[in-house]
Parts: C-alpha cells; structure tokens; sequence
C-alpha cells in the first residue's frame, strides 16, 4: 500500500488493499467513462517527441511604460 502521508512517493504496488481504495477509484472511473475519458496505456499515450513547447518559442514580455491612468 502507498504512503498517504507521502502522495509524491512510489506508486503502490497493490492499491486495492487500502479499504478507501474502491469508495474512491470506482466513482471516479464511472465519471470518466461517461465524459468519454480513455485509461491511459502505452497504446494511447504519445510516444513521440514534443517539437513545439520549446524554450526557445516561450514568449517574451517587454514593458515599455509605466504610465498611472
């Protein structure tokens, strides 16, 4: 079971022995499933690389006056 004082810590490796577990998990993948939210599996998590959220394209802001209305 995973740490619930440490939510960033490893995944658990048997999530179901928790008695919360399926209070939780079941009514949220009943939401999912009806706003049309897919498991992620390797099958549909991209594979490719990102070519468009580089630093080079992030924006540059440039305050030119600070004039009070």
């Amino acid at each position: 079971m995973g740490d619930k004082n440490n939510p960033l810590g490893p995944i658990p490796s048997n999530p179901g022995i928790d008695p919360q577990f399926l209070l939780w998990e079941t009514p949220i993948r009943d939401w999912a499933v009806k706003q049309g939210i897919q498991d992620e599996t390797m099958a549909n998590i991209p594979q490719n690389f990102d070519d468009v959220h580089l630093p080079s394209y992030i924006p540059v802001i440039q305050v030119v006056s600070l004039k009070l209305v």
